[in-house]
């Protein structure tokens, strides 16, 4: 499909970065971000449809890349399940949460003691008597601890229900498998839009700026809080496996086997900069609200 007919066919808001030259001149300019990235609409949204074009995604079409998100259909959902973003944050959702960090807070990497903090996760098996059947599953920026039931928020299937599950890949009828919402991640978890209690708002952009190394651990605490000694596999990809090479080498002791997916110890200079582009697309969003 060629990306410049793509906006005529569905309608929906693109923003395209480079190349540059194929653009055709009836696109108009982003002011919001600069003169070098684009809007392909070429059909004004309906005012009443919420449409914001500069949230998540980034998908590729041949040589150009295109940031998109139609949050309506989303937002829908989230009406229909009765929950705001807030209550999303704080706790109302069906999963586990346990508080920790209250007598020993979390030492960030940024030299801040968090806590306490709330930990959201989900668990699928049985764990044996031994506690030995533990699997551990970390998941990417864009997942959440709703690895292999339908999302409560958006009724999707959970994110890696071909893997996990009775008789699958990870075996629920032998393995005890636990999923968490990574530090920061808000979807159940402690993060930037969860209520500080020192203020009463949330926290926004004054959240501690955090690493792979406290998601793991902060995990690490939920670990002992469930009395695990050893987890017989962590296991996830791209920033999941970032965590998993974490667990693997701050506390190898505690993992019999590790399995990084589609990941790398570190970031390329490319993959820095593309992270940056995204970061500052999500900021330009009029509906950023500093966080």
């Amino acid at each position: 499909v060629n990306a410049i007919d793509l906006p005529a066919q569905t309608g929906q808001d693109f923003v395209l970065i480079g190349p540059f030259s194929s653009f055709p001149a009836d696109f108009r300019t982003c002011p919001a971000i600069g003169p070098r990235v684009y809007s392909a609409s070429r059909r004004q949204p309906k005012a009443k449809k919420p449409l914001i074009n500069l949230r998540y995604g980034l998908s590729s079409l041949g040589r150009q890349s295109v940031f998109h998100r139609n949050l309506g259909g989303i937002q829908a959902k989230m009406a229909s399940s009765g929950l705001s973003l807030s209550q999303i944050a704080n706790g109302e959702l069906p999963c586990h949460r346990v508080e920790l960090g209250a007598t020993t807070p979390l030492r960030l990497d940024s030299g801040v003691d968090f806590g306490p903090f709330t930990i959201a996760y989900q668990t699928y098996g049985t764990l044996n008597a031994d506690k030995s059947n533990a699997i551990l599953i970390c998941h990417a920026l864009t997942g959440d601890q709703f690895v292999a039931d339908p999302h409560p928020v958006t009724g999707k299937p959970g994110w890696w229900d071909l893997m996990v599950g009775p008789g699958k890949v990870i075996d629920t009828d032998s393995y005890y498998v636990i999923c968490t919402n990574v530090l920061g991640g808000c979807m159940g978890t402690t993060g930037p839009s969860s209520i500080d209690p020192k203020t009463g708002a949330p926290y926004g952009l004054n959240f501690p700026v955090f690493t792979i190394a406290d998601m793991v651990r902060a995990q690490n605490m939920l670990i002992d809080r469930m009395g695990i000694d050893q987890l017989f596999c962590v296991i996830g990809g791209s920033m999941g496996g970032m965590q998993v090479l974490e667990w693997a080498s701050r506390f190898g002791e505690r993992v019999f086997a590790a399995v990084p997916i589609a990941a790398a110890p570190r970031h390329s200079a490319q993959n820095i900069a593309f992270h940056e582009v995204g970061r500052q697309a999500i900021m330009a969003d009029p509906e950023w609200c500093k966080g």
